[in-house]
């Protein structure tokens, strides 16, 4: 029997930009992570998503006076 991925395709493409140095997640911070998924994405239609969504860091540790 072979194994079949069911992640999101979102979540296999951050693991893929974590696993490359392409995330820079700092311990002891807070960023948000904002995932946009095309209009044709399954996810909409409560499926895996299928797409190729962009993304956008978010450094979340800014004080509130900034």
């Amino acid at each position: 029997m072979t194994h079949v991925d069911q992640r999101h395709n979102y979540v296999k493409k951050i693991m893929e930009l974590f696993e490359d140095g392409k995330l820079d997640l700092d311990p002891g911070t807070l960023s948000h992570l904002h995932v946009f998924h095309d209009d044709d994405c399954a996810v909409w239609d409560g499926g895996f998503c299928d797409c190729e969504p962009e993304f956008i860091l978010e450094d979340g540790t800014q004080s509130s006076d900034d």
